[in-house]
């Protein structure tokens, strides 16, 4: 029997990934299984929603220490991008963070960086799993996880190949380098491969580009249908839909933005569904809407505790087909700097962001800042998009769309076509390939 084993160590994997035709197609060969290594305490959640004749579920601890703690500030240190100059996770004033981005800034500088991190990165977390299943191949999810590089460490010491993932279209911008190289690496698209290429120094050869796997259910329409889902969104059927997805709290400093615009669009005689971020908090308590009618979706499932912590929050298929049956029956996106930009303009739907301060704020405090971001420049530059600078422009660009929602759909193609690669349904079956390469 040949092993797979896959990491799930951020809450958007079991959607991204799991949640896609990927088990499904890994387990026609009959001489296949998988096993998917999830933190321990959300084990539960793994076993009833992918847990299945040939697919095991083992959970760890995520606890991180201090040599962690030490490789994930190095990493950051080292990469040198616009997105981290602005919203800078390490103290970039002090000698050392500006000799270790210096240092990082050439290839034989990330390569001893990445030396360091093999000696010192924590071992034994993995073993036992390595050991009982001797797998053929790690499926590494979010390469720049720390469990995944303790993960891939320890592949590495008992000889098995890795094949891993950029799991998210800005992470080599805003994450730091990458700590440890796969045989090969798996990206969205070309612009991630260019910056791993540049970025990180990472040979051309090993990427294999295949698009966003979770995009492939994009192409078959909503499983629900639209009377039944305005109905069980409490709906108005008549009216126009907004699908307004907050910036969160995370993002700005003692947000109220995300309510000013909840009241702002609230002006309108619309349906206003408001999708709280399935990972962050949105201060939205007692809005006041004086025509819209308001409804929230709080996606996701969190812990045992209660989820009392939106990081622990996990998206299952449910919350996957109820963002579908969102993004198919709404009108207009309104959203800040989120990757539900691109969702939007894969479904073709108007978007309009949020590029104005609640009150007046200094810009590395400002939604603003977000944009200038290079992960963000290619929507900036596209098209696609319409930024509303002010309070007063939204609701009017909000207007145009509902009158005329073709304006602006080449510039979204263009986002469709950079950020989601071939964007055929077929990315799926691209990862499968990247895979079964060191299975067969």
């Amino acid at each position: 029997m040949k092993t797979i084993l896959i990491s799930s160590f951020h809450q958007l994997i079991s959607r991204n990934i799991l949640s896609t035709p990927l088990l499904d197609k890994l387990l026609e060969d009959p001489e296949m299984q998988a096993v998917l290594l999830v933190p321990d305490d959300k084990q539960m959640f793994f076993q009833e929603n992918f847990g299945r004749e040939r697919v095991f579920v083992h959970g760890f601890p995520r606890a991180m220490d201090r040599r962690d703690m030490i490789m994930r500030y190095l990493a950051l240190s080292a990469v040198h991008t616009d997105a981290l100059e602005i919203i800078r996770e390490v103290e970039s004033g002090r000698f050392l963070s500006r000799f270790v981005r210096l240092f990082g800034s050439f290839s034989l500088g990330q390569a001893v960086i990445r030396l360091i991190d093999r000696i010192i990165t924590p071992r034994g977390r993995f073993s036992g799993v390595l050991k009982k299943y001797s797998p053929a191949l790690v499926f590494s999810t979010d390469i720049q996880n720390e469990n995944d590089v303790r993960l891939i460490h320890e592949a590495r010491a008992a000889r098995v190949p890795v094949v891993g993932a950029i799991r998210s279209w800005d992470n080599l911008t805003t994450k730091g380098m990458i700590r440890v190289l796969p045989d090969t690496l798996v990206v969205p698209n070309l612009i991630v491969k260019q910056e791993a290429m540049v970025i990180d120094f990472v040979p051309e050869r090993i990427i294999a580009p295949i698009g966003i796997p979770h995009y492939d259910r994009y192409f078959t329409p909503s499983p629900e249908p639209r009377d039944e889902f305005f109905r069980r969104m409490g709906l108005d059927s008549v009216k126009k839909t907004i699908l307004f997805a907050p910036v969160g709290n995370r993002y700005i400093k003692n947000n109220l933005l995300d309510k000013t615009v909840a009241e702002t669009l609230g002006g309108l005689d619309v349906n206003l569904l408001i999708r709280v971020p399935p990972s962050d908090y949105a201060s939205l308590d007692g809005i006041k809407a004086t025509k819209a009618n308001v409804v929230f979706d709080v996606v996701g499932r969190g812990s045992p505790r209660g989820n009392i912590d939106r990081k622990l929050n996990e998206m299952g298929r449910a919350d996957d087909d109820s963002l579908v049956a969102e993004l198919s029956y709404c009108d207009v996106v309104v959203t800040g700097h989120s990757t539900i930009t691109i969702d939007a303009a894969a479904f073709n739907k108007p978007v309009v962001l949020i590029a104005f301060d609640e009150v007046p704020r200094p810009f590395n405090e400002s939604i603003r800042r977000y944009y200038k971001c290079d992960y963000y420049l290619p929507i900036t530059k596209s098209g696609g998009v319409r930024f509303a600078e002010t309070r007063e422009a939204l609701n009017p660009l909000v207007l145009r769309y509902l009158k005329d929602p073709r304006l602006e759909e080449v510039g979204r193609r263009r986002i469709v076509e950079e950020q989601a690669y071939r964007f055929d349904g077929k990315a799926t079956e691209r990862l499968v390939e990247a895979l079964r390469s060191f299975l067969d």
